[in-house]
């Protein structure tokens, strides 16, 4: 070999960084989020691709979801961005979040993930509201409502409506200590401040923030009267509001709702019959949105019988492929296995640790996209 040849051969570019652009885009589809990260410091070409708003709507149409932990324990805190699938404990994290590169602030109440941008609140506070996408490191922070926000109860929905791809904060609130009256407010991320839409005539449940699903945010409620509990759902579209039916139990026998939201992109709905000593868990499905007849008992979850078992405090995190399921049970991450019947509460670095946890998909959407123009934020995303 020559001199130039040698030199040559040393300059040549590794066969994968010589690929066609739309070629590396399907093999980057395939591979973990927290590779894809690694892979922006590659070269300038992979960054602007990992940057480009067709990859990220390919990548997140293919990505499966992980679960985001936020620590309330010492030795731990922070978040973590957790893949359960291909593990059976909590001791390896895909990503670990950090404040000064990823997420504004690590004391927050996980509120709502959707279209791989979260949206949460500082712990023990009603607003500021933030949305974010760690992933990317981009945050920004909803105005306040402005001296009328002072109210006695509240819930809020996140959601992109299906048509104008406009991303929506509601907030409905009542200034009445007995709820006879609620107001609805909208944010639309771009205008710069909130609009009310008028009065609801329901009251709203202890759920802060709404499932959303088909463009809709939904929302556990009741008539004004008490007497008759109801699926009450927001279209982000049109900015109007529906009843939704409810399932079969609820006409047949006592049911008691605990959660309402969203599993493999079917509403449910789970509850108990509250005659029962150690009543056991049962998780309605809407198989076919707005049909009443396509609700299905899907999941029934035995009671355990243990001191840590709290039902009110009960919220399905993830079904996973194998068809164990992660709840979240006052504040323990729980491992159930329906098949044995059994239950294993999630440890790491072998220290028991209570959490919160939502389903959240990763995605590499950027704010600039949906924020219209509206101030917003970034840092630089590092991982441990």
């Amino acid at each position: 070999m020559t001199k130039t040849q040698g030199l040559g051969h040393k300059r040549s570019k590794p066969y994968i960084l010589r690929l066609p652009s739309h070629v590396i885009g399907d093999i980057f589809c395939k591979l973990p989020i927290k590779t894809l990260i690694y892979c922006r410091c590659v070269c300038k070409a992979w960054r602007l691709l990992l940057l480009d708003p067709n990859f990220a709507q390919l990548h997140f149409a293919t990505a499966s979801s992980c679960v985001l932990l936020r620590f309330t324990n010492p030795p731990f805190r922070g978040l973590g961005l957790y893949d359960f699938e291909d593990a059976e404990s909590g001791d390896s994290a895909a990503i670990v979040f950090t404040k000064q590169h990823n997420i504004p602030k690590l004391e927050i109440e996980l509120s709502s993930s959707f279209n791989g941008l979260l949206c949460f609140r500082d712990l023990g506070c009603i607003e500021p509201l933030y949305v974010s996408n760690p992933i990317t490191g981009e945050y920004m922070t909803i105005p306040t409502v402005g001296k009328n926000s002072m109210g006695y109860r509240f819930v809020y929905g996140f959601g992109i409506s299906p048509n104008s791809s406009q991303c929506k904060v509601i907030r409905i609130s009542t200034a009445r200590p007995y709820g006879e009256k609620w107001e609805a407010m909208v944010y639309a991320l771009g205008a710069g401040a909130w609009r009310s839409i008028g009065d609801v005539p329901y009251q709203f449940f202890n759920q802060p923030f709404g499932a959303c699903l088909n463009g809709a945010l939904h929302w556990r409620a009741s008539s004004f009267s008490g007497a008759s509990e109801l699926i009450c759902c927001f279209d982000l579209e049109n900015e109007e509001f529906r009843l939704l039916p409810l399932p079969p139990c609820y006409h047949e026998r006592r049911f008691c709702s605990i959660k309402l939201g969203v599993l493999g992109g079917c509403l449910y709905m789970s509850g108990f019959d509250p005659t029962c000593s150690y009543p056991d868990v049962e998780i309605w499905v809407m198989k076919e949105y707005g049909v009443e007849e396509s609700w299905t008992k899907e999941i029934f979850i035995k009671h355990p019988k243990e001191k840590w078992w709290e039902m009110y405090y009960l919220k399905l995190i993830k079904v996973l492929k194998n068809g164990e399921i992660l709840l979240l049970c006052n504040s323990y991450l729980v491992w159930y296995n329906p098949g044995k019947e059994s239950f294993r509460r999630l440890e790491f670095d072998g220290v028991p640790s209570t959490v919160e946890a939502i389903s959240h998909v990763p995605s590499f959407v950027s704010l600039k996209d949906v924020a219209m123009g509206e101030r917003w934020r970034v840092f630089n995303a590092r991982l441990r």
